[in-house]
């Protein structure tokens, strides 16, 4: 499973789901900060949903 956090939380957010699927051995589970939140990256120039989408959908 992949916890995502909404807008403006970081990954802590799942500190208790992770910690229970940890004991987990049918489920692996991770949890990411998208890019400007939590202990992710930083940006000069600041966040939009366009550029979030954007950039979620990878280098292609």
């Amino acid at each position: 499973m992949i916890f995502i956090p909404g807008w403006s939380m970081s990954s802590q957010v799942f500190k208790y789901q992770l910690a229970h699927f940890q004991r987990s051995t049918r489920f692996r589970a991770i949890a990411i900060d998208p890019r400007g939140q939590g202990l992710s990256t930083k940006t000069g120039t600041g966040h939009t949903y366009t550029k979030t989408w954007e950039r979620s959908r990878g280098p292609y």
